[in-house]
């Protein structure tokens, strides 16, 4: 079994560090980057793509998806803690050591080195991920039923306010009060939200999701601030409403309207209801 001192030397040696430093100065924000229009030889292109598999796979902790839930105020579901670990990943090495050995720290370790904590989510990072080659021996991450269910030893029962102010003290500090018990998400009774851009968003408008989903349906507002639960094709994802990589379909004459973007891609047909 690695210790944490071991932990921590293995992640400070990965090369994808050097790598996303350079990658910055041309993607200032994680939900710009276009994975697809980097140039990258293909034995780094491997290299990276293993590299960030084997880093996301460290960050697979209990206490670090309590961290997200609480960060993010409401329980996290797969997509959004994947999505909340790149984002930690994309802020650097200092915060995934500090998420990984010091988590409680974390908000003032982020404040400490001006990250953006509005927006604590990054989806495109996921895709580094495909760079890694199927046949390379890569510790790769689990998803959130398995590792919660191997690894979530504590007794005191379903994720709770009282166990996240038990955990993790200081973030409950700074993000208690907005914080909604398992009971109360996804419970909001919201018909709508306005999301700048995107204008009045409603259940049941249609929305299409830039970097793969392709084209959804709204079921559910989960909270004021543009977090929904949609369908695309036969799967249902939850995600937070963001103009950067979210576009509105027009719908039964509402405001919006259908953008083009480069970073479209096609949907298999019959993955379409």
């Amino acid at each position: 079994m690695q210790t944490m001192s071991t932990i921590e030397s293995n992640i400070k040696s990965e090369g994808i560090w050097p790598w996303l430093e350079q990658i910055k100065k041309k993607f200032p924000v994680c939900q710009a980057l276009e994975i697809d229009s980097i140039e990258i030889s293909e034995p780094e292109r491997a290299e990276i793509g293993a590299s960030y598999l084997r880093v996301a796979h460290r960050l697979d902790r209990t206490i670090i998806y309590l961290a997200g839930s609480l960060i993010h105020g409401r329980k996290l579901g797969d997509d959004s803690f994947s999505d909340f670990r790149n984002w930690l990943i994309w802020c650097g090495l200092e915060i995934v050591e500090a998420a990984i050995t010091r988590t409680d720290e974390l908000y003032d370790r982020l404040v400490a080195k001006n990250f953006n904590i509005n927006k604590p989510y990054c989806e495109n990072l996921s895709e580094l991920g495909a760079w890694a080659p199927p046949s390379r021996e890569v510790e790769r991450s689990l998803s959130l039923e398995e590792f919660l269910g191997e690894n979530y030893e504590e007794p005191d029962g379903p994720l709770t306010a009282e166990l996240l102010e038990k955990k993790l003290p200081k973030l409950w500090l700074e993000f208690g009060k907005e914080f909604g018990s398992e009971q109360d998400s996804g419970l909001s009774g919201l018909v709508g939200v306005y999301i700048g851009e995107l204008g009045l968003v409603r259940v049941g408008d249609a929305v299409f999701h830039k970097n793969g989903y392709g084209e959804g349906e709204i079921l559910e507002l989960l909270d004021s601030e543009g977090l929904v639960l949609a369908r695309f094709g036969h799967e249902e994802k939850t995600f937070r409403l963001d103009p950067e990589f979210v576009d509105r379909v027009k719908n039964n004459g509402c405001c919006g309207g259908f953008r083009q973007s480069m970073q479209l891609r096609a949907r298999n047909s019959s993955m379409k209801k």
